[in-house]
């Protein structure tokens, strides 16, 4: 590339940067002034030869007077998209006042639009005649003009380094522009794997019910902005006033109540004046339960309330009130400080044994909750996950998307998925179904790890995972309870969740999505409601059929109906050898004197197949963790979930 054309290129780069910040605040997208800062900083490091320049609000937030610094060359800049000749003389009062003359011997002010022709207000010209450094309104002063000029004073090769920057830049911005463009038809691939689960009968909406308590968890965590409202409401339904009176009476000190401070707080604009509005009334609640704690039967027993010898009796007469108001407090401070912990969260994890409904919550909650309040979500099926090479399956699945955008790597893919969420003003959320379902749990656990570490140090990237408790206990339960406990907030059972109404709710939804008519007794009602997995099987069994009454229910007489209902849609030649193939596996594992774990080695490929159909339906047989774990055993290995069941 020639000189002219060099100079032509770059001259053209930052017109454009130019007009594009004038349509961003135009609109009211003041961002880009602040990323304009970083932006720059290559560009002026050149032209001005200042090999130290670096953005001074990273040294000091909110540095005054200047937003780029260079030590070795004393040479500071100020970053504005105001050409206004009081922006110019505040920035003039500021460098005097702190004293910044002391540091740097020249200041250059550069308007990221566009400088006014000139410069001519008198209380401009006092405050320049102020200042302890030489300062010109003419050279000083500079847009996007003046720094195509001073760009025609660089060699070849400082042009060339100037213009690699602006076009890496700009093929970045034109990268996240198509992204942000496309966003709604890259979130739409994630809704069609949804439509895959339904056909699968992975995920069953119309027998979806809701477990109330951790849908409601969930709002906090995925759409704080919406719910962070219901904080401030219950915190004022907090009343230290009659707790405090009692203290009074035993003659205690009463417990310091800022509780209306934290709930008259300025309504947050942003998720990053949420994130601090959150963190100034947790600390807050975090004293107060301090405090409430000795006199609570819920607080920690080792520092329970002792008073002073002389004022025991007006502790024994108050003690049982005190501590009963006490306990009242404790528990409403803990339930609040349990939300803002949930909407602080970086990982929500779900876990919970096989056929607890773990798929359907997920798939109803990105359908419904988060569509409905259109939080922009990934939703990631991991068995779909061992499709690809390791070790970055997951970015490899999201980068798998026609519409996906054009990163060669994680933190450039996080860091776009960060500027969605900021703009939207709601969390970018990637959810992952079944992470036990990912073949190579080991490499899988590695790989997990570094991906989690990577996601939070993204302010407003958030993740759900589900996962079965044992896989969970086995395999990630170190990764996730260690390394990120500060950022995890999980749920270990969705049943727990569910009241007798939601249960009895679920029965008749099943009930009407399989059209099965049937008149249970109090006992084989109970035996459903209280067992999904065996509800999901005798419903498969019993589809469009009328049952009549059903006085009782047998574990052993459902498996082996789903059993030979499942051999039955086998091809013929599997069909044929499946009866002897689950005999070997109880003569295997009556010879091993091993009844849950079992090793194929010693079948054959027609029955490995037999087993494989067998283990994806998730019934009859599992695959199961080894203690060396699957991949460093070389050998696959599954249990009989009727033992698990308790039918042998």
């Amino acid at each position: 590339m020639t000189r002219q054309e060099l100079l032509q290129r770059s001259s053209t780069f930052l017109a454009r940067f130019a007009h594009e910040v004038k349509v961003a605040n135009a609109m009211g997208l003041f961002d880009i002034n602040t990323i304009a800062e970083d932006f720059l900083i290559p560009i002026f490091s050149i032209a001005f030869n200042c090999p130290d320049l670096c953005n001074q609000n990273r040294i000091q937030m909110n540095f005054p007077a200047i937003d780029l610094g260079c030590a070795t060359s004393r040479t500071s800049i100020q970053i504005t998209s105001d050409s206004s000749s009081s922006k110019i003389r505040e920035t003039l009062e500021k460098f005097a006042s702190h004293g910044l003359g002391s540091d740097f011997d020249s200041l250059y002010v550069y308007v990221i639009t566009e400088r006014q022709k000139s410069y001519i207000s008198q209380n401009l010209t006092e405050a320049i005649n102020k200042l302890s450094i030489k300062f010109d309104t003419l050279t000083n002063i500079l847009d996007f003009r003046d720094l195509a000029k001073k760009l025609s004073e660089l060699t070849n090769e400082q042009l060339e380094r100037i213009n690699e920057h602006l076009e890496k830049e700009f093929r970045k911005a034109d990268a996240d522009l198509q992204f942000r463009n496309n966003l709604d038809a890259f979130l739409g691939v994630s809704q069609q794997k949804i439509e895959d689960e339904k056909r699968t009968k992975k995920y069953i909406p119309s027998v979806f019910v809701e477990t109330s308590e951790t849908k409601e968890e969930m709002r906090y965590f995925a759409n704080p902005m919406f719910f962070y409202r219901k904080i401030d409401d219950d915190l004022r339904r907090i009343d230290l006033a009659y707790f405090n009176e009692l203290l009074g009476m035993a003659k205690i000190e009463p417990v310091a109540d800022n509780l209306r401070g934290i709930t008259t707080l300025t309504a947050p604009n942003n998720l990053s004046e949420l994130r601090a509005r959150l963190v100034q009334q947790r600390t807050a609640l975090e004293a107060i339960q301090e405090h409430v704690s000795p006199f609570s039967w819920y607080g920690d027993r080792a520092e329970r309330f002792a008073p002073s010898d002389y004022l025991t009796g007006y502790w024994e007469v108050f003690r049982h009130s005190i501590e009963s108001s006490g306990s009242g407090v404790f528990r409403s401070l803990e339930k609040v400080s349990k939300k803002i912990g949930i909407a602080q969260a970086k990982i929500f994890l779900v876990t919970g044994m096989a056929g607890q409904g773990k798929t359907n919550f997920i798939c109803d909650l990105i359908e419904n909750q988060f569509r409905a309040f259109e939080v922009p979500t990934i939703f990631i099926p991991a068995r779909s996950l061992n499709d690809y090479p390791r070790p970055s399956r997951i970015l490899s699945y999201i980068r798998n998307n026609r519409f996906a955008p054009d990163v060669s790597n994680l933190h450039d893919l996080l860091t776009l998925l960060n500027n969605v969420a900021e703009e939207c003003q709601k969390p970018f959320v990637i959810a992952i179904d079944g992470i036990n379902e990912v073949g190579d749990l080991d490499g899988f656990v590695a790989e997990l790890r570094v991906f989690l570490e990577a996601l939070c140090q993204y302010d407003f990237v958030k993740i759900v995972i589900t996962c079965r408790s044992e896989f969970f206990d086995h395999k990630f339960a170190d990764v996730f309870e260690r390394q990120f406990s500060d950022h995890l907030y999980r749920v270990k059972d969705l049943r727990n969740e569910m009241s007798e109404d939601n249960k009895s709710r679920l029965l008749s939804s099943y009930l009407r999505h399989f059209k099965i008519k049937a008149n249970f007794s109090k006992r084989s009602t109970e035996f459903l409601e209280n067992d999904l997995i065996l509800l999901r099987i005798f419903s498969e069994i019993h589809e469009d059929k009328d049952i009549g009454y059903v006085p009782d229910i047998y574990k052993g007489d459902i498996f082996e109906k789903y059993l030979v209902m499942k051999v039955e849609g086998f091809p013929t030649y599997l069909r044929q050898k499946a009866l002897k193939s689950l005999y070997k596996i109880c003569s295997q594992m009556l010879a091993d004197e091993n009844f849950s774990l079992i090793s194929v080695e010693g079948f054959d490929d027609t029955e490995r197949q037999i087993i494989e159909r067998l283990i994806g339906e998730d019934i009859i047989l599992r695959r199961e963790v080894p203690s060396v774990g699957l991949a460093s055993s070389g050998q696959s290995r599954f249990v009989a979930l009727a033992r698990a069941r308790g039918l042998v």
